[in-house]
């Protein structure tokens, strides 16, 4: 009560707006997060993860384990590979951030950038391309 005493009703009612916000957005799955479910994370959660397109869950994989980044599937694709293949950008962009390796070739011998050339995913094939070139 005494917290709420120094504030406006404005600046009050503007905190709720934000940790309403916050707790939509995902925060709340992020905040009750343990170590245990951080050490039991492999990289098929990576990978379905990848299918579903929910960032939220991997980035919270990749922060409790980095080297996920480069996990193999069984078709030796890397998670950037997958982000190739379904023009991910954000998440090719998060990937490399994370040390994925954009060399990293399939059983095929396709990099990440192959594939984003074959299917088309230009703004993937951008984010490779600026990653390489330090920008």
């Amino acid at each position: 009560m005494l917290f709420i005493r120094r504030i406006s009703p404005f600046q009050f009612v503007l905190a709720l707006a934000i940790t309403a916000l916050l707790l939509a957005g995902g925060a709340l799955f992020l905040f009750f997060q343990d170590h245990r479910e951080k050490a039991a994370i492999t990289s098929e959660d990576v990978f379905i993860a990848l299918s579903q397109g929910d960032m939220t869950r991997i980035t919270f994989c990749l922060k409790a384990k980095p080297e996920l980044a480069n996990a193999r599937d069984k078709n030796g694709r890397a998670p950037l590979h997958i982000a190739a293949e379904k023009n991910m950008a954000d998440t090719a962009l998060l990937l490399l951030n994370m040390g994925a390796d954009p060399a990293l070739k399939d059983q095929e011998g396709k990099t990440a950038a192959d594939i984003a050339k074959e299917k088309g995913a230009n703004s993937v094939s951008a984010v490779l391309r600026g990653k390489a070139e330090g920008k």
